[in-house]
This record gives structure tokens, C-alpha cells and sequence, in this order.
């Protein structure tokens, strides 16, 4: 595998960081590790304004954003998009995915819903995990769709759940939508807290998935986000 076909990939829920200090903070990790891809979840637009070409999921996500600065994914690519799709389809609750092609790979950022989404705020039209399952059984189609393409898949973001499962269904769905297409590259992996993160790679068996690094949520004894952020190479095997 020649050195130019592998690419850094830097994923992090920033957790709607907005002060400048964090802002700064995030900005300055995304800097010093140069990624060629970024996946970023609740993101605002402080943080992912000066990013090199940004794409992003739709504004809509059912909460409060009517300024529109927030963005539950956002991807960055120093190589530019193609065949960008900020919809995926009906069955998917909104505002949580958003796709493209760069370098011959298809990079999928998705934010599924947490176990309250819904609930007991924002449109409170949900009972726990329904939106959550929802999501996964709009993936799969989605992820069937396209498996017909060439372009091999890497799907990343805030899956919402830890490995071994806490909620064995909402794991039985993932594995259905992933079944045959995509693998979890990142099952087992701990954050600085010890615990199975919940931020991941799925990706297509024609891609290598290496050199995994987390990046800590505190630095300098701060807390930048309540997520761990991952790093990883991604490349298409020869």
C-alpha cells in the first residue's frame, strides 16, 4: 500500500462546543494531527467554518436551531466531494446524515439518536429508543443502496451505543444494517474513561482501518467535549 492511498481521518462529537477557549482547543488537535477527512457531530459553526470543503447534514434535526448554526455531522475533505447526499431517504429521522465520495470512497458521517431523543424534549413525540431504531432501519436501506455503487464504504460518527450492548436490540438492528456491506472496525475500543466509546468506523471489507488513536476529551486539565474524539488511517487494500 503506497503511502499517498492512505488517509488520516479525524472523528469527534464536540458536543455543540461554542466558547472560544473550546473552540480553540478543538481547532488546534484537528491542526496538529492534519486529517484528510474530519467527521464532526454537534457541531456549531464556529467550529467547522474555516474546515476545507464542508459538507453537511441538513439543519432541521427536530431541536431548536433557528439561527442554523448547529449541525448534528458535518465532514470535511482536503480532496473536495462528489454525489453529496444530505437526505439518505425517508425512513431516516432528519438532520443526522450526510454523505459523499472523496478520493473513490464513500465516507457516511451519521449522529444516530440517543436513547431519549425526542422524549422528554424536543418534539416529545418519542418513547426511549424509538428514534434510535428508527434510524437503524433507515441506515439499512440505506446501506443497501449503496452497496450497489463502486465506491467502497465508510461509515462513521456517534453510533449512540457501547460494545458489549447495553440494549441487545438496538444492537441486533445495527448488525442487521450492517450485515454483508459493513463491519465495525472499532468494537472494544476505550475512551480515557475506560469505558467502550461511543463514536465509530464501519467500513467495507475493501478498506483497512488502522492505526487508531483516541483524542482525549480533557486537555491541559479541561474539558473540551464529552466525547473522546478517534483518529484512524483509512485505505483501500490493493
Amino acid at each position: 500500500m503506497s503511502a499517498d492511498k492512505r488517509m488520516r481521518v479525524l472523528l469527534w462529537n464536540v458536543a455543540w462546543a461554542s466558547s472560544a477557549r473550546k473552540v480553540r482547543a478543538i481547532q488546534k488537535q484537528i491542526a496538529q494531527h492534519h486529517p484528510a477527512v474530519i467527521c464532526l457531530t454537534e457541531a456549531t459553526t464556529k467550529v467547522f467554518e474555516k474546515l476545507d470543503h464542508v459538507i453537511t447534514s441538513a439543519s432541521d434535526y427536530g431541536y431548536d436551531n433557528k439561527r442554523e448554526r448547529r449541525r448534528k455531522v458535518v465532514l470535511s475533505s482536503q480532496f473536495g466531494w462528489s454525489q453529496i447526499d444530505e437526505f439518505g431517504n425517508a425512513a431516516l429521522p432528519p438532520g443526522r446524515f450526510v454523505a459523499g465520495v472523496t478520493q473513490g470512497i464513500r465516507f457516511i458521517g451519521v449522529c444516530i439518536p440517543w436513547a431519549m431523543a425526542h422524549v422528554t424534549t424536543g418534539r416529545r413525540d418519542q418513547r426511549p429508543w424509538m428514534e434510535h431504531y428508527s434510524y437503524l432501519r433507515g441506515l439499512r436501506e440505506v446501506l443497501q443502496q449503496y452497496a450497489r455503487h463502486p465506491e467502497p464504504i465508510c461509515l462513521l460518527g456517534d453510533f449512540n451505543q457501547r460494545f458489549p450492548p447495553r440494549n441487545r436490540r438496538a444492537f441486533h438492528l445495527l448488525q442487521e444494517a450492517m450485515n454483508g456491506i459493513i463491519t465495525l472496525r472499532t468494537k472494544g475500543l476505550q475512551g480515557t474513561d475506560h469505558l467502550s466509546m461511543v463514536d465509530h468506523i464501519a467500513a467495507s471489507p475493501a478498506l483497512l482501518i488502522d492505526d487508531l488513536m483516541v483524542i482525549p476529551r480533557v486537555q491541559n486539565q479541561r474539558q473540551i467535549s464529552d466525547h473522546d474524539g478517534l483518529l484512524a488511517t483509512v485505505a483501500q487494500s490493493s
